[in-house]
């Protein structure tokens, strides 16, 4: 199977987990780690399926994309809150002055190659 058309099974399985985790905190109304986990489970599970197929290249791409989605968020909320006199977003768990949280970091990364994945599928 094409890694491109596996991204597409991995993506949809992703929406897949949001939804779930989200139906799981409108019964628990507030954070959960098994809503994190379920989360980025499969997302990481995908990044290890290239790492494997592709090399360490795929690993890098993860933990850049993780530090300047991390960088860029925490700045944005920075730079609203210092214009604007309100914050963006708040988080609850781990959090930087409520600008961003450690644990987005793995979701940015999961994002920049999701991303370069879908980029990939269309032709990029």
């Amino acid at each position: 199977m094409s890694p491109h058309y596996f991204a597409l099974i991995f993506f949809a399985l992703t929406l897949i987990s949001y939804h779930y985790a989200q139906l799981h905190k409108h019964v628990r109304h507030r954070f959960s780690w098994f809503g994190f986990l379920v989360i980025v489970a499969l997302p990481l599970g995908y990044v290890v399926y290239l790492y494997l197929l592709l090399g360490i290249k795929i690993l890098w791409l993860y933990i850049i994309s993780s530090l300047i989605g991390w960088l860029l968020e925490y700045s944005f909320g920075r730079i609203y809150y210092n214009l604007e006199g309100n914050k963006l977003w708040k988080y609850s768990k781990l959090n930087i002055e409520q600008y961003t949280s450690w644990l987005v970091l793995p979701v940015w990364g999961m994002a920049g190659v999701i991303f370069w994945s879908l980029g990939k599928f269309i032709g990029l």
